[in-house]
């Protein structure tokens, strides 16, 4: 018990660090064979510790540990991926980190690195000089973000040659100081390269959204911009023939607007082929009509820029 007591002393959670971190470091300096047994006396809510999800139980148990001097506003803003998502929550999931609701990020499979964790190597270097060892930040673990914005420098995940897992942190713990793979010591791959201007614009408002600058935008008011780019109302029932033909000839504009590698980058299940429809879930339809839906913010952000150009042209906002 004084072993334990003094390793939760020397366990703190760090600037910029993804709230789960401390759990895992706490793991990696016991005595204990297990995560869950490790972190029992902080939270019960210790399975499968993937960046993918926007607020859990044990989120709100780290917070009261070792961050209650702040407020929980704070906190989640800091250490977790809120920010990103608030703009687009419908309204039964805006108040989930005030009611503690769990609530998962959508098509993880399909947004491209949603449940992977990610690192630095610059980053991972400076975290090693300032604090002794290297850490998963939260601004490197955003859906289908692949550069680190401090630095531009790719981030890095996964082993090509074992395949080892890197989705729970309670097998990864933390980045690998040496960049080599724990399990067969091969060197960690990098995620895709592809970079354009697009990808660029995408990956600096995703990191903006992360940081709170777009907290005026509502996912109702974004729903009315797209209605109106369109030129149609809202619906309570099916698109009539016209209406529907609109929204396609639309769809084949948002599907063709871009370098068809950069939609590959952003999902998993992309048909590059020439005036092909890209993914099923990057659906102007469901981004514009369904109400209630959580759609990734990455679809959102493509959209945008197909539409708009710039978050600053929408109307309504």
């Amino acid at each position: 018990m004084i072993h334990r007591k003094a390793v939760l002393a020397n366990v703190h959670i760090l600037p910029d660090e993804h709230v789960l971190g401390p759990l895992a470091r706490l793991f990696l300096y016991s005595s204990y064979r297990s995560i869950a047994d490790t972190v029992s006396s902080i939270t019960l809510d210790s399975d499968a510790l993937t960046p993918g999800v926007i607020w859990r139980q044990s989120y709100s148990d780290v917070y009261k540990y070792w961050s209650s001097e702040i407020s929980l506003d704070n906190f989640a803003s800091k250490h977790s991926l809120f920010n990103f998502y608030q703009p687009f929550l419908p309204e039964k999931n805006v108040l989930c980190v005030e009611r503690n609701q769990r609530l998962l990020a959508p098509s993880v499979r399909v947004v491209r690195y949603t449940n992977i964790w990610r690192y630095c190597v610059e980053c991972a270097e400076a975290d090693i000089a300032m604090h002794g060892f290297p850490y998963f930040h939260v601004g490197h673990q955003l859906p289908g973000i692949t550069r680190c914005t401090e630095h531009k420098t790719l981030l890095r995940s996964g082993c090509l040659v074992c395949g080892n897992d890197w989705q729970k942190l309670g097998k990864l713990l933390a980045p690998p100081l040496n960049g080599f793979c724990g399990s067969c010591c091969s060197p960690i791959d990098t995620v895709q390269q592809f970079i354009n201007e697009d990808v660029v614009w995408i990956q600096q408002m995703a990191d903006r959204l992360l940081k709170g600058d777009f907290n005026h935008v509502t996912l109702t008011r974004l729903q009315a911009a797209y209605r109106q780019w369109l030129g149609i109302g809202p619906r309570q029932g099916v698109l009539n023939l016209k209406e529907r033909s609109i929204v396609q000839e639309a769809q084949h504009h948002i599907d063709n607007a871009f370098d068809p590698r950069l939609y590959r980058l952003q999902f998993t299940n992309t048909d590059e082929g020439v005036n092909k429809k890209r993914s099923p879930v990057l659906s102007l339809y469901q981004a514009a009509f369904t109400q209630g839906k959580l759609i990734s913010p990455i679809i959102h952000l493509i959209l945008i820029r197909a539409m708009f150009g710039e978050i600053a042209n929408i109307p309504q906002l």
